[in-house]
């Protein structure tokens, strides 16, 4: 749990790295659906479901098995846009556990249905607040419920186990996701 902690205490330089994408976003890989099939349910009418991730890094078996992009290529790219935030990822987990670090953003008014990851194994998921609107916003898992109020909270969970997020305010909820075998 201490390494949670001492990660967490980098919220100023995470959200710095997040800030430099939202000033320049054409310089950095886009947003990117994640799986949004069928666990978003639409609450106000009109608007697109929208769960995304930007990437900062995937592994090898990510990257090539999942994507059939070559590994050195994908790392490379991701490196050149977000090396210092790599540098705190990697200072405080171990480089050869993490399978992806990305920023997820759920959109205004949306709900992600209770869902597992099956595929994940025995991995865990690490989600930090970034960017968190006031209001109803949360997360619920094995863990417990979860009410985002700040930038910095943390909360880790296992992913093949039942899981639900939302967010019913007018503005987006960006967290860091860190999906790595513990």
């Amino acid at each position: 749990m201490d390494k949670y902690y001492s990660f967490s205490e980098e919220i100023d330089e995470i959200v710095k790295e997040y800030e430099k994408f939202k000033a320049k976003p054409d310089s950095y890989p886009d947003w990117i659906g994640w799986n949004p099939d069928t666990m978003l349910l639409e609450e106000d009418g009109g608007e697109d479901l929208d769960w995304k991730i930007l990437p900062v890094y995937g592994s090898k078996e990510i990257i090539e098995g999942r994507y059939g992009i070559e590994w050195g290529v994908m790392a490379g790219m991701l490196w050149s846009c977000w090396a210092n935030l790599w540098d705190l990822v990697f200072k405080h987990f171990d480089f050869d556990d993490v399978d992806v670090v990305a920023f997820s953003k759920l959109n205004p008014g949306q709900r992600l249905e209770s869902h597992t990851h099956d595929e994940y194994g025995d991995n865990l998921i690490f989600h930090m607040g970034i960017e968190i609107p006031f209001g109803d916003v949360g997360i619920e898992s094995s863990c417990g419920w979860h009410q985002w109020k700040q930038p910095g909270e943390w909360i880790v969970f296992d992913p093949s186990e039942a899981h639900s997020a939302w967010n019913m305010t007018d503005k987006e909820r960006v967290v860091l996701y860190v999906n790595f075998k513990p």
